[in-house]
C-alpha cells in the first residue's frame, strides 16, 4: 500500500490534469451503504445520486468519460452538449457549469438523446431516474476518487445549485457494484477487460489478476476419451538472409 501510494504521489506530480482516478486504490465492489456514507462526506444529497445498472453500458461509459470525476451536459432540448473534445482534461468544466444558464453557444449533438441515457440508470433506492425540463448535468463521481470528490465534483456540485435557469443534477456513482445492484460480468471478453483494468491499479503489479481468472471455470470432461485441443501456432515467415534490405 505504501509503494502504491508514493507512485500516486508521483503520477500527480508529473500530470497536470490526470486521468489516473480510472482506477485508484480501493477499487472494489460496493452497497447502497457505502455508497450513502462516502457520499454523506462529501456533502452529497442521496436524492440526487444514481448508478447505471446495465453492465456492459458502465464499462462503455467508463472508457469513454477517460476519467473520474467528470461531466456530461444535456441541454433544454434533451440533446447532448459536449463541453470539451472527448478525454480531454476535465478543467473547463469549471467555467462551464459557472456560466451554464448564460452561455448560449453549445453546438449540440443530435444523436445522443437523454431518455436513452436515463434508461439505464436507476436511483439508490432502484426506481427509474426521472427529471424535469431544463438543462440536465450528469457529474461521474467514485468513493475511489477521494479528494477529487471534494476539489470537483463538491465544487461542481455548489456551483450548479447556484444557477438562476433550471438544472437538473445527478451525480452518477461509477463504483464496481455488489451483484445485487449490476449483474455480473459474464464470459464476455469486453467486460473481463473492463474490470482488469479498472483493478490492475488497485494492487501490486505481482498481484494483479489475469483477466482470464474473471471467467467461469472451464468444464471439466466427462469420459476418459476427451482430448484438449493444442492451440495452433502460426509459424514465422522465413526471410532469406542472403538478401539485402532494399530487395524487399
Amino acid at each position: 500500500m505504501k509503494t502504491l501510494t508514493l507512485l500516486l504521489a508521483y503520477m500527480l506530480l508529473f500530470t497536470s490534469c490526470s486521468t489516473i482516478m480510472n482506477a485508484v486504490m480501493g477499487v472494489n465492489e460496493k452497497d447502497i451503504a457505502k455508497i450513502k456514507k462516502s457520499a454523506e462526506k462529501y456533502g452529497f444529497p442521496d436524492s440526487l445520486i444514481v448508478y447505471i445498472k446495465d453492465p456492459y453500458y458502465f464499462y462503455s461509459e467508463l472508457d469513454k468519460l477517460g476519467g473520474i470525476p467528470e461531466v456530461k451536459v444535456y441541454n433544454t432540448q434533451g440533446f447532448f452538449v459536449p463541453y470539451k473534445e472527448a478525454k480531454l482534461c476535465n478543467a473547463d468544466a469549471f467555467p462551464v457549469l459557472d456560466s451554464l444558464c448564460t452561455k448560449q453557444n453549445f453546438v449540440a449533438d443530435t444523436t445522443l438523446k437523454i431518455a436513452d441515457e436515463l434508461s439505464r440508470m436507476v436511483s439508490l433506492s432502484g426506481n427509474p431516474v426521472k427529471i424535469d425540463s431544463g438543462y440536465t448535468v450528469f457529474i461521474y463521481w467514485a468513493t475511489w476518487a477521494m479528494w477529487l470528490n471534494k476539489d470537483h465534483v463538491a465544487v461542481w456540485l455548489k456551483s450548479l445549485q447556484k444557477q438562476s435557469c433550471n438544472i437538473n443534477i445527478l451525480l452518477v456513482n461509477m463504483d464496481l457494484l455488489k451483484p445485487n445492484l449490476r449483474k455480473p460480468i459474464s464470459d464476455d471478453s469486453t467486460l473481463v477487460e473492463g474490470v482488469w483494468k479498472l483493478r490492475e491499479y488497485a494492487a501490486p503489479a505481482e498481484s494483479v489478476p489475469d483477466a482470464a481468472s474473471f471467467l467461469p471455470p472451464a468444464p471439466i470432461p466427462t469420459t476418459d476419451t476427451a482430448k484438449v485441443t493444442e492451440p495452433q501456432v502460426p509459424s514465422k515467415p522465413k526471410i532469406n538472409p542472403t538478401k539485402t534490405s532494399n530487395e524487399y
